[in-house]
């Protein structure tokens, strides 16, 4: 990820208060992330949303054919990496 890219999505996330900056006392060119009590409140809703998708992009398949099909995510994620995209 770019660091532009980085940069602006933490902005966002700051401005949303998801996240606070916490600048290094030793080290003024270093910051800290840490995740908000606001932001850890999503996390039940979150993983309640991630695991009904997962039910609807799975159903019918079987547990073989899930390993396959993310296996073959994995190389083309892979192949994708390798050629610096």
């Amino acid at each position: 990820m770019a660091k532009t890219t980085l940069t602006s999505m933490l902005d966002r996330m700051e401005a949303g208060g998801l996240i606070e900056r916490i600048p290094d006392k030793k080290n003024r060119r270093q910051t800290f992330i840490s995740v908000t009590e606001k932001a850890k409140g999503y996390r039940e809703k979150y993983d309640w949303i991630s695991d009904r998708m997962s039910e609807i992009f799975y159903k019918g398949f079987t547990d073989d054919e899930i390993l396959h099909f993310e296996n073959q995510l994995r190389q083309i994620i892979k192949n994708l990496e390798s050629e610096g995209v």
